[in-house]
């Protein structure tokens, strides 16, 4: 039972400590989706590491000697945490210090400075616990008990995103995580202790003294391609469903879990669920999943629920396949921790094809497609294997697993442009009649009217929130100071006059390129009226090294536009982010947010808000009333947020406005009323305790709002009654 339990225990711990440290870095590399794939093949490296630890110490050591250097390895591990606590105030939480870089290799050099060693230490623990339960009187096969480690594992990932996150700040998950690894070398050490009277403690884990009767001789080639191929299948889909939903836990978990839920199933051995009918059932599963995952932008209304659907079934039916053969493969158990040296050997050369090789190799996601290929050649090798009338049903369904994987690349492939990737995604350039575009696939960043360039178009027209807001400030100040965090196309850029001053934040280097002020493409920022600056980098981390050098900018409104698709980055969102935005702003100024989303941003923006008595209003310019006057236009939500109530009480605002906010009251006779309820509940988002899963279940703010006025006002239109206030002067059209 202890080695069962320890193998557990160390696992659980193994794998809260992978998201948890996912989710503190993300944010110091833009926090894109790229970040947690990354930090998966690090994980994947640290396991081949711990395997091949286990493997030297297995090989060279006896058991007893073995048991008392990975306890007192344990116990350096826990010291140098020890050490960082005292002196960084937190013992897993990489120091503030460390300054991020904007490729997969400074995430990766931070990640092996920081966590290389604990989590090595972790990963060596299951073939350790194995080969010492096998050396026990009774002999019991041990891979069962690798069903044990992938079972600890499962319940570390699960505990995450429903009890560590939005139950326990960042900081208190680092100590609970460390408290966890304090128990484990505990028991360790009472193994040492237990290992000194076991007769057989002198034996080397590689001895021969009798194979598994089940194991065959041990070939590393299908261990290392069985497991690629599962590595990829993993890491393609958590790409795909991160870039196009939100790079937020949950969505990193969910596959993850369905990854390990195939090691239990079939490391178990009690089903044989790589025989028989069982890879016709998993690779039939695994093609209606791909039809699912590529069928979801052709239903709006689902795609969501159906990328998460078909994302996680094809994780899980594809590993199926691939872990099945891999079971099928198994040596006898004197090659056990050699075996699973080659299965981490191959877990992470599929990690480097998707993470390190694709976004080099190539401009789309055509690793997803080539992942659905190598889970369909699994199927294949798996289907030779048997003997019977499965057969004939297994190889069919694997030739439909190469179609899904053909109609996966052709998907990715077909649509026209130019393409650009780098380590914070892809995006695409491309022409339809007069409108020069660019987009991830997925986001639309901005495009530009070439018979009409001056023209701010999608998000950003006249009617939009900051087109409002920019006309507003323009007719009371004969000049601006504006900021902007996420640059697109620069459309914004447009609203500039002579007396302006336009700062740009940008942390992607390619949209720098692409629509900078030295660009020949998007000209807008070159073309520009007003003087316009550009800053290379985190739009958070810039403004604030710019308020620690004392440069403070003083700007009547800044624009956070770095959210605007489906991806949110949470360090933007937090109440520090908005303190730190408000320092930059001038005493009447305004900090206008895009929230034009599918998720529940607006909900946590308006949290922030609260939380900062900031005066605001809720604009919303529906796409069908913007579609009537000009079909480039885009349906917008801006949430501005101000010190100043008076700055945005005026006429201009009331035609899209669905609530106006403050710090003490609501007014009875406006709709936004409706907010109040959610307000009043919930923490809003801070950088030390913030729940990104939870965005998958939580109503947007808009929705809430329209809920509430059909139920009071069923005769009245969404946006409230213009308030009394006296008119400001009059508004007039951007400078062209």
């Amino acid at each position: 039972m202890i080695y069962g339990l320890l193998s557990a225990i160390g696992a659980f711990v193994l794998f809260l400590f992978e998201p948890f440290l996912g989710k503190v870095l993300t944010p110091r590399f833009g926090g894109g989706a790229n970040v947690w794939i990354v930090c998966l093949l690090f994980f994947q490296v640290v396991l081949l590491a711990g395997y091949a630890y286990a493997h030297l110490l297995g090989s060279k050591v006896t058991q007893r000697r073995q048991v008392q250097f990975h306890a007192l390895f344990l116990a350096l591990v826990l010291g140098s945490l020890t050490w960082r606590w005292v002196h960084h105030g937190n013992p897993l939480i990489p120091d503030a210090s460390l300054v991020a870089g904007q490729t997969a290799g400074s995430l990766l050099w931070m990640l092996t400075t920081t966590s290389a060693l604990p989590m090595m230490a972790l990963a060596a623990t299951s073939p350790l616990m194995q080969a010492w339960f096998y050396r026990t009187p009774a002999r019991h096969s041990p891979y069962r008990l690798y069903a044990w480690s992938n079972a600890g594992s499962l319940g570390g990932l699960l505990a995450y995103p429903f009890l560590a996150e939005p139950l326990l700040s960042s900081s208190n998950q680092g100590i609970l995580i460390f408290i966890l690894m304090l128990l484990f070398t505990a028991g360790v050490w009472t193994l040492w202790n237990r290992s000194e009277g076991d007769p057989g403690g002198n034996l080397r884990v590689d001895v021969d003294v009798g194979s598994d009767p089940t194991g065959l001789p041990g070939k590393p080639l299908p261990w290392i391609l069985a497991s690629a191929a599962g590595s990829m299948i993993l890491m393609a889909s958590t790409n795909k469903m991160t870039l196009e939903i939100a790079a937020i836990p949950l969505l990193w978990i969910l596959p993850l879990v369905a990854y390990l839920a195939s090691f239990i199933l079939v490391f178990d051995g009690k089903w044989a669920l790589g025989r028989g009918v069982w890879p016709v059932i998993w690779m039939t599963l695994f093609v209606v999943s791909i039809a699912t995952s590529l069928a979801a932008p052709w239903s709006p209304n689902f795609e969501t629920p159906l990328l998460i659907l078909g994302g996680t079934a094809a994780t899980f039916s594809g590993c199926m396949v691939c872990h099945g053969y891999l079971y099928e493969c198994r040596p006898g158990v004197a090659q056990l921790t050699r075996f699973y040296l080659w299965v981490a050997t191959g877990g992470v050369l599929g990690g480097i094809c998707v993470a390190i090789l694709a976004p080099v190799v190539f401009n789309r996601l055509f690793e997803f497609g080539c992942a659905v290929l190598g889970v369909a050649w699994m199927g294949y090798l798996l289907a030779r294997r048997q003997v019977g009338r499965s057969v004939a049903g297994a190889i069919a369904s694997s030739l439909l697993g190469f179609a899904a994987g053909g109609l996966a690349l052709w998907s990715e492939g077909r649509n026209p442009g130019i393409y650009l990737r780098n380590f914070y995604g892809i995006i695409r350039v491309s022409r339809v009649q007069n409108m020069l575009m660019m987009d991830n696939l997925k986001t639309l960043h901005g495009f530009v009217d070439l018979a009409r360039p001056t023209e701010p178009l999608s998000y950003y027209t006249a009617d939009s929130g900051i087109g409002r807001l920019l006309n507003l400030q323009m007719a009371r100040k004969p000049s601006l100071k504006v900021g902007v965090v996420g640059l697109g196309v620069g459309s914004v850029a447009d609203y500039g006059r002579a007396a302006d001053e336009y700062v740009f934040y940008e942390i992607n280097p390619i949209d720098c390129a692409l629509a900078g002020p030295q660009s020949k493409a998007f000209r807008l920022l070159k073309d520009a009226k007003a003087k316009v600056e550009l800053v290379e980098g985190d739009g958070r981390v810039c403004l604030e090294q710019e308020l620690r050098a004392g440069r403070a900018r003083g700007f009547d409104v800044l624009l956070i536009d770095a959210f605007s698709g489906d991806s949110v980055p949470w360090h933007l969102l937090t109440v520090e982010a908005y303190e730190s935005y408000f320092a930059h702003l001038a005493p009447d100024g305004v900090l206008a947010l895009h929230v034009s989303n599918p998720l529940p941003v607006d909900r946590i923006v308006l949290g922030g808000a609260k939380a900062l008595n900031l005066f605001g209003v809720f604009l919303r310019d529906p796409l069908e009333a913007q579609r009537t006057r000009n079909p480039w236009h885009m349906g917008t939500q801006y949430i501005l947020l101000t010190r100043d109530s008076k700055v945005l009480n005026h006429p201009s605002m009331y035609s899209t406005m669905v609530a106006v906010f403050g710090p003490t009251t609501f007014r009875q006779a406006d709709a936004g009323v409706g907010i109040l309820s959610f307000l009043q509940s919930g923490s809003p988002w801070r950088d030390q305790k913030n729940s990104l899963s939870h965005l998958l279940f939580k109503r947007r703010a808009l929705d809430e709002i329209a809920l509430w006025n059909s139920r009071n006002h069923p005769s009245s239109p969404v946006t409230p009654a213009a308030p009394s206030i006296a008119p400001a002067p009059p508004v007039h059209a951007p400078s062209r």
